[in-house]
């Protein structure tokens, strides 16, 4: 949406909300919402309440269709990132494996992986692709085993995010 636009909605809103007599709006927004920047010279405070997860609420169908899909965020990540990193990660989850090749130009999903270097749980992996969690965080989970020398690597091309589902889509 654009800025302009979310200007003009919370001049109405707080329009409304001083005629109304109220001193304080709340909204459901992602931390990272365009809205809270809006906010912000307005005066705002946040909060983030994480409630308990049992369970992913995403599954990955086709590992390696998944990752072809990536590879240029993938790129782009590695690019802006600084690590200057080429070489090749295999991950080995429960319902496959998948190779990336991360070179000067691309990177590129290997038809012929080699030995698998990343064991990771389908969960924690689509968490990662999220963004729902951070490399460093799913490494100590069990059933997963990432080695030193990629988890900087890893992180890069799997930084934590701030992922939200709207209410409506909880139902």
């Amino acid at each position: 949406m654009d800025r302009d636009v979310l200007v003009t909605i919370g001049a109405v809103i707080g329009r409304k909300a001083k005629r109304e007599g109220a001193e304080h709006i709340r909204f459901s927004v992602p931390v990272d919402d365009l809205f809270l920047q809006v906010c912000k010279p307005l005066g705002y405070s946040m909060s983030a309440s994480y409630p308990y997860n049992s369970g992913s609420m995403g599954r990955i169908i086709c590992l390696e269709s998944l990752m072809q899909k990536m590879t240029g965020v993938f790129f782009n990540r590695v690019m802006t990132s600084g690590l200057g990193w080429t070489g090749d990660v295999v991950l080995k989850t429960d319902i496959g494996t998948v190779g990336l090749h991360v070179g000067q130009t691309g990177v590129w999903v290997q038809e012929k992986a080699g030995r698998p270097q990343v064991y990771i749980s389908q969960m924690a992996l689509s968490q990662l692709v999220m963004g729902y969690r951070g490399v460093y965080d799913v490494v100590h989970d069990g059933g997963v085993s990432i080695p030193k020398r990629l988890l900087p690597v890893m992180d890069v091309l799997f930084p934590m995010g701030n992922p939200y589902m709207w209410w409506s889509d909880r139902f």
